[in-house]
């Protein structure tokens, strides 16, 4: 159940947060998620230069909406839709169509070839994690019985083309969804908005 905080406990995390653990490096081991850490995996994402400022601003509220889902932790759904509204704001820039929907900007963005598969990190450690999976299994001369299916150029993209309008909508509309990867949707916005505004 939500409670407003009282003023004396504004500063302090959302319980929720204190749950979740992350790896330490130095340290070889786990330990309890900080407020640094939050802050250090959002400062790797970032949009370019070349794309306009008002679209970089917008798109700092969505990392500072992250940011604050360590004392609030429901502002994680709301930072995932206003990058996705970052996202949809960077493409009625780019084609100069304001009144096009989101699933239509984005697929004139696939269909315009300014935004590929291997533009998304995401997809590209996903490829490479299979790809070393596939050689570790021929080093020792085993040939699993499942192998990961080659993905074809376009797939990725494609799903995002069906998948970013209906999250948008699912937050648009009310949802009590809450999904601990929100840094995932902000990476992804991210790629998405620089990949279009490089070419």
């Amino acid at each position: 159940m939500e409670k407003f905080k009282t003023l004396d406990e504004v500063l302090l995390p959302d319980p929720r947060q204190e749950v979740f653990q992350v790896f330490d490096t130095e340290f070889h081991d786990f330990r309890r998620k900080e407020l640094s850490d939050i802050h250090s995996a959002l400062s790797e994402i970032n949009l370019d230069d070349n794309v306009p400022q008002k679209v970089r601003d917008h798109f700092t509220t969505s990392k500072h909406l992250s940011l604050y889902s360590w004392f609030v932790y429901r502002f994680i759904p709301v930072a995932e839709f206003h990058a996705i509204a970052s996202l949809e704001f960077a493409l009625k820039e780019k084609t100069g169509k304001p009144k096009w929907g989101l699933k239509r900007l984005l697929s004139h963005a696939v269909n315009s070839h300014w935004v590929e598969d291997n533009d998304f990190e995401i997809h590209r450690r996903s490829k490479e994690k299979n790809r070393y999976r596939a050689e570790m299994w021929a080093e020792v001369g085993h040939s699993p019985d499942y192998q990961e299916p080659e993905s074809k150029e376009g797939e990725y993209t494609s799903i995002l083309v069906e998948s970013m309008p209906y999250i948008r909508n699912e937050y648009a509309h009310g949802s009590s969804t809450i999904a601990p990867q929100g840094f995932l949707t902000l990476t992804i916005c991210a790629d998405f908005i620089n990949a279009v505004y490089r070419k």
